[in-house]
């Protein structure tokens, strides 16, 4: 079999890629073995749940983002201790982090479209 790399438009400048297969047995045959247009469609823009905090990167307003980067993070260890003194565990909404011996870390998204991502640490 013979792999292409082709965007929808066979433009290489293109950024959304899909990735077929030809068998060399039937040269009419091709089939999309992944296509990045599919898989990026169920992707959200990020909610921004600070404002602030994203205002003051973009204007380069270093102190009031040290700021509000410190407000965000005590409001998370907050909510940490409210869990904690409730015997809650938190559970990740998207992946799922394992670790192995043999694999190392591994993270694991919940969504089968997702690919899976491994954790490299240095």
């Amino acid at each position: 079999m013979d792999m292409t790399l082709t965007c929808r438009h066979n433009v290489c400048r293109c950024p959304i890629v899909t990735v077929t297969l030809k068998d060399a047995t039937n040269s009419t045959e091709l089939r999309v073995i992944y296509d990045a247009k599919q898989v990026i469609s169920g992707l959200h823009t990020p909610f921004v749940k600070d404002p602030q905090l994203s205002q003051a990167i973009i204007s380069n307003n270093w102190e009031k983002a040290r700021e509000a980067k410190n407000t965000v993070e005590e409001t998370q260890r907050s909510l940490v201790r409210e869990r904690e003194s409730k015997g809650e565990t938190w559970i990740p909404k998207h992946f799922i982090v394992t670790h192995s011996n043999e694999d190392g870390w591994k993270c694991s998204p919940i969504q089968k479209w997702v690919p899976d991502a491994p954790i490299i640490t240095i």
